[in-house]
């Protein structure tokens, strides 16, 4: 919900942001208005403001990308948070264990992000960091975070979206859904993806955002070995009690 006397112009330079972090190349500021729903001058301005601190940098062909101090930025967090640290090990383990994808990641609007992807024959370096996004209602990481959420704020974040992926009835399937993981505690979901047929994904009490799963494919007779494997990866990634 937004709060009282909103920063609109800090909320859309978080959005330019967004933008530039995810575009797999260079953008121009009329694709970025277009993207953004703004006059091509607003985000003219804005990227002018970024490149000024050092969050874009311009190419050759006026376009912008990810500037230095937006990667300081990301480095600064994730290593201030302990999060890359205290996942690594733990998820390499939980890998080792299931022979299944291993991920963890977190929510962000309407989509997840991977800060830690661990595929089969894959090393764990090339694993952090692959920030690939996915919709949350195809994820079971998403699912499981966006059970954490009230009824109401699952139908205000999904506000006049016709097409949910997964949902084609609307966002009152989602919540439907999400009232089952809140009894289980754990979210098992269908994720239609070329890597894995179905997730599973718990998160713990002390951590609101962040969630791990293991993907791939497999039936339900497995999950109670899996979420032992995701809870005990959760206990050592978040020791501190709540």
């Amino acid at each position: 919900m937004l709060p009282a006397q909103p920063n609109r112009s800090l909320m859309d330079g978080i959005r330019c942001l967004q933008i530039l972090s995810t575009n797999p190349g260079p953008i121009g500021a009329r694709e970025l208005a277009r993207r953004l729903d703004m006059e091509t001058t607003r985000a003219h301005r804005l990227l002018k403001t970024l490149a000024h601190m050092g969050m874009a940098r311009q190419n050759r062909n006026a376009k912008y990308m990810p500037g230095p101090a937006m990667h300081v930025l990301a480095a600064q967090s994730l290593y201030a948070s302990g999060l890359i640290g205290n996942s690594t090990k733990p998820l390499r383990e939980l890998h080792r264990k299931v022979g299944l994808i291993t991920a963890f990641g977190m929510l962000w609007e309407r989509n997840v992000y991977f800060l830690y992807h661990l595929m089969p024959g894959m090393s764990a370096e090339e694993a952090v960091g692959r920030m690939r996004l996915q919709p949350a209602t195809q994820s079971g990481i998403g699912m499981m975070i966006l059970s954490k959420k009230t009824d109401d704020e699952v139908r205000e974040l999904y506000e006049g979206v016709d097409d949910i992926p997964s949902y084609m009835g609307g966002v009152e399937m989602v919540i439907e859904d999400l009232h089952r993981i809140r009894k289980l505690g754990y979210a098992f979901v269908e994720t239609h993806s070329d890597t894995a047929e179905v997730s599973l994904a718990a998160m713990c009490p002390n951590s609101l955002y962040t969630s791990v799963a293991v993907a791939g494919s497999f039936d339900e007779s497995r999950i109670p070995e899996l979420k032992a494997g995701i809870d005990q990866a959760l206990e050592e990634i978040f020791p501190e009690a709540p």
